[in-house]
C-alpha cells in the first residue's frame, strides 16, 4: 500500500509539471472573390495574396467563398460566413456589385469589410465598418482626363460593362469631360462578342476609345477591337489589363494606355521588393490585386492581435491607420474609410509590355 501511495504521489507531481499546450484559437477572416466564371482570374489572384499573407501570420484563418461576380451569390457567401462560420471580418477582392451588397450587410451587422477590389464611389458611403485599400473609379477618371487634355482628344467613345463598376467609370468620366461621348456602348458581364457594339463605335468616328472590361475577357475585347478596324488610341484602367491579359492579347494590346498607382511605379521600395521576390518564386509578374489582398488580410490580422475578438476595438484600430507600409501602397484611411494620398500615373504597352509614360 505504501508503494502504491508513493507511485500515486509521483504521478500527480509529474502531471503537474507537464504543461499541456492548448491550441491557439485563430481569428477567422472570410475572403470573398469570384472563384469561378468569367472573372475567376480575380479569385486566383485573391488566393495567391491570401497564401502569401499566411506565410507570415499565425493568428488568422482564411475561409474562402465564391461570389461568381454576382450580387446574389456574393450575399449568400457573406451570410454563410457570418452565420455558419461566425466570421467577424471580410476581405473582398470582388466585382463592385456583390461587394456593395455584402459590404452594406456587413456594416449593418457590425462585421468589418475591407474592400480590395471594387472601384465604385458607393463603397465610401456605406458606413463605419467598411474600408477600401485600393484606388477608385474617381481616381482613374481624373487621371484619364489629364491624359485626354494632353492629347487634345475631342471625340471620345466608350465601351463598358453593365455592372456597378462599369457604370461608375462612365459617370465619373462624364462628370469631368468638357465634351460628350460620340458613342456609348455597353455589354452584359457574360458577353464574349462585342463586335456589334464596336462597329457602332467605329461608325461614330471617335478619336479615342475608353475600354472598361475585366477578367479574362480583356484580351477578347482587344482582339475584336482590332478585328473591326478601330485604330484610334485605347485607354483603360490598369487593373482591367494586368500583364497576363496584355500578353494574351498579343499585338492587339500594342499602344494601349492605362492608369496605374504606386504599386506599378517602379519607385516604391516595398512594392519593388515584393515584385522581385514574387517573380523569383512564381516565375511571373505579380499584380495589384495580389498586393491589395495581402495588405487587407494583414491589416485585419494586426488589428486582431491588438484587440482580440473585440470588433469595435478592431474597427477603431483600422480607422486610425496612418502611413501603413503595404505592398500595394502606403495606406492611410480618411474618415470614410477611403484610401488617401493615392498617386496615379499613365503607362502604355510598348513591345508587349507596359512602360511608364
Amino acid at each position: 500500500m505504501k508503494t502504491i501511495l508513493i507511485i500515486g504521489i509521483l504521478a500527480l507531481l509529474l502531471s503537474a509539471c507537464v504543461q499541456v499546450e492548448q491550441p491557439v484559437e485563430k481569428f477567422k477572416i472570410g475572403v470573398i472573390s469570384p472563384m469561378t466564371g468569367s472573372q475567376a482570374v480575380y479569385g486566383g489572384w485573391t488566393q495567391k495574396g491570401g497564401s502569401l499573407a499566411l506565410e507570415n501570420l499565425d493568428n488568422v484563418e482564411l475561409i474562402y467563398e465564391d461570389s461568381k461576380c454576382d450580387p446574389k451569390e456574393g450575399l449568400s457567401a457573406f451570410n454563410k460566413l457570418a452565420d455558419a462560420d461566425d466570421v467577424k471580418a471580410i476581405v473582398s477582392t470582388d466585382c463592385s456589385s456583390p461587394a456593395v451588397a455584402y459590404a452594406t450587410a456587413g456594416n449593418e451587422r457590425g462585421i468589418l469589410v475591407l474592400v480590395s477590389g471594387s472601384v465604385v464611389p458607393a463603397i465610401a458611403d456605406i458606413g463605419d465598418y467598411v474600408f477600401r485599400v485600393r484606388y477608385t473609379a474617381e481616381d482613374d477618371a481624373a487621371t484619364i482626363m489629364k491624359l485626354a487634355a494632353e492629347n487634345s482628344w475631342k471625340k471620345p467613345a466608350i465601351i463598358y460593362q453593365e455592372t456597378d463598376g462599369g457604370i461608375s467609370y462612365l459617370k465619373e468620366l462624364e462628370k469631368r469631360m468638357p465634351v460628350s461621348f460620340v458613342a456609348k456602348e455597353s455589354y452584359v458581364l457574360t458577353s464574349t462578342d462585342y463586335r456589334t457594339e464596336l462597329t457602332k463605335i467605329k461608325n461614330a468616328n471617335p478619336d479615342v476609345l475608353l475600354v472598361f472590361t475585366q477578367g479574362d475577357l480583356g484580351s477578347t475585347m482587344l482582339r475584336q477591337i482590332k478585328e473591326v478596324g478601330i485604330t484610334v488610341p485605347l485607354v483603360s484602367s490598369g487593373t482591367n489589363f494586368p500583364p497576363k491579359i496584355v500578353e494574351a492579347s498579343g499585338d492587339a494590346a500594342e499602344g494601349l494606355y492605362a492608369t496605374f498607382a504606386m504599386f506599378d511605379t517602379g519607385g516604391y521600395d516595398k512594392g519593388d521588393e515584393f515584385k522581385n521576390s514574387y517573380k523569383s518564386k512564381f516565375g511571373e509578374e505579380p499584380n495589384y490585386f495580389i498586393a491589395t489582398t495581402y495588405d487587407a488580410i494583414n491589416i485585419v490580422a494586426n488589428a486582431a492581435k491588438e484587440c482580440g475578438n473585440d470588433i469595435g476595438c478592431m474597427r477603431q484600430s483600422i480607422a486610425q491607420i496612418k502611413n501603413y507600409s503595404g505592398l500595394s501602397s502606403t495606406i492611410t484611411f480618411d474618415e470614410r474609410g477611403e484610401l488617401v494620398g493615392t498617386k496615379m500615373g499613365i503607362k502604355q504597352v510598348k513591345d508587349g509590355k507596359f512602360m511608364i509614360v
